[in-house]
């Protein structure tokens, strides 16, 4: 898959010289044209936690590799890295334990398939919409596997029918792009759209609304707005790409690249392959990944819990924010993380870089500063790898989230390394 050490910059000098000329803040980010490419926002559509910037790994990548090379995010999320590396020409491939994070990458690389007619998919799926009427019962036609039952406490009895409409109408339909915007759609609304209005920890920690909260949201029209917005800004997107753009898609087209599994034992792809890791591995006890997308799993029909009768994602979760008041917490998350870097590193090519981003704590009396650097150390530590250089990321504060338990967290770490370097 790589493509040897054309794929990558080999002036270790001239790459650090280029990203020490980088505003890592990207606030406010430079003035671009209409025509000129720019890194998409994946996290735009789905209003999945604790998320990096798109412009670091847009950035890293331009810099770090040529077109062609094949770039991986261990820990993709909703596809952050893996859109600016496919939009630039590269290669991708993308982990992660969240199975809505994967259906979500999985269904947006399907739109950003050059052959799709995005406004077409629109139209088409707009007159379908208009097929809902109010005062039917469409539960009664979804899906058995669906799991109705966790998903009615959520939502107001309007909203609640419109979903089971969506569902209908999805499961239905044999287009692949609409059915992929659907999919992307729904799963996005059935948070934004739900009654419990006090953030993502409430719906991981199961926390229904009550009574009083309870409210109808208009899901089908947040649905049809959201599916204008995506489909529009995917089209003005690939209106920027390039002509290598076609060639570059048509050689993943068939391929998996994106995966559901634990990166500690990812085998799909072969040893010393890839030519960039650029990831934001899970912070300690920071977001619950997996539970906070517990009503996209209702919908994909699996409960969400560490007991055997539910999905594994929860038990193979890195640095879960549930974990924090076990006093094993931190030394587990470091063994994990161990075990992640070891696969990842084996992973990079001869010359290959690796990047993580990881939060800069102040704090010194904050332990998980210490683990953090455990988890740095343990990458230069590591047979043929070398710490090239950090470059510290200030978060503009209108961007901070402050629904997170690091709210004293103000900058992050990035940092590069590079498989046998000896500069």
């Amino acid at each position: 898959m790589s493509n040897g050490s054309e794929s990558v910059v080999d002036d270790v000098k001239q790459a650090k010289a280029a990203l020490s000329n980088i505003d890592w803040s990207f606030h406010p980010g430079p003035a671009l044209s209409e025509t000129e490419l720019k890194p998409f926002n994946a996290r735009k559509y789905h209003w999945y936690p604790a998320t990096f910037v798109p412009e670091i790994p847009f950035t890293l990548i331009e810099i770090l590799t040529s077109p062609g090379a094949t770039v991986y995010d261990p820990f993709s999320g909703i596809g952050t890295t893996y859109f600016q590396a496919l939009s630039l020409n590269r290669k991708p491939i993308g982990t992660d334990i969240c199975k809505v994070a994967v259906d979500y990458t999985e269904n947006l690389s399907t739109l950003f398939d050059p052959d799709c007619d995005h406004q077409k998919v629109l139209h088409s799926l707009e007159e379908k919409f208009d097929e809902y009427s109010d005062g039917v019962d469409y539960s009664t036609e979804v899906s058995d596997e669906i799991l109705l039952d966790e998903l009615r406490p959520w939502y107001s009895e309007p909203d609640f029918q419109k979903f089971c409409f969506l569902f209908q109408l999805e499961a239905a339909n044999e287009n692949r792009f609409e059915k992929a915007a659907l999919r992307i759609a729904i799963s996005d609304a059935l948070k934004s759209h739900c009654s419990q209005n006090r953030g993502w920890g409430c719906v991981a920690d199961n926390m229904h609304p009550k009574e009083e909260q309870i409210m109808d949201k208009r899901a089908l029209s947040g649905v049809s707005s959201k599916l204008q917005v995506l489909l529009r800004d995917i089209d003005d997107h690939l209106a920027t790409a390039g002509d290598y753009y076609d060639e570059i898609y048509s050689s993943i087209r068939d391929s998996q690249t994106i995966f559901h599994t634990d990166v500690r034992e990812f085998t799909d792809i072969v040893d010393e392959s890839v030519d960039l890791v650029v990831t934001s591995p899970p912070y300690p006890e920071m977001t619950d990944y997996v539970a906070a997308q517990r009503l996209s799993y209702y919908w994909l029909g699996e409960k969400v819990g560490l007991s055997d009768r539910f999905n594994n994602d929860m038990n193979t979760e890195i640095g879960a924010r549930r974990k924090r008041s076990r006093g094993s917490s931190n030394r587990e998350y470091l063994e994990m993380m161990y075990e992640a870097n070891e696969n990842i590193v084996s992973k990079v090519a001869e010359g290959g870089y690796l990047c993580y981003v990881l939060p800069e704590i102040d704090d010194d009396e904050d332990e998980r500063k210490e683990i953090v650097s455990k988890v740095l150390t343990d990458i230069e530590n590591r047979n043929e790898m070398s710490r090239i250089e950090d470059y510290m990321r200030v978060i503009p504060s209108n961007r901070r989230s402050h629904n997170i338990k690091w709210t004293s967290l103000n900058q992050e770490r990035i940092s590069l390394f590079r498989k046998n370097d000896e500069s």
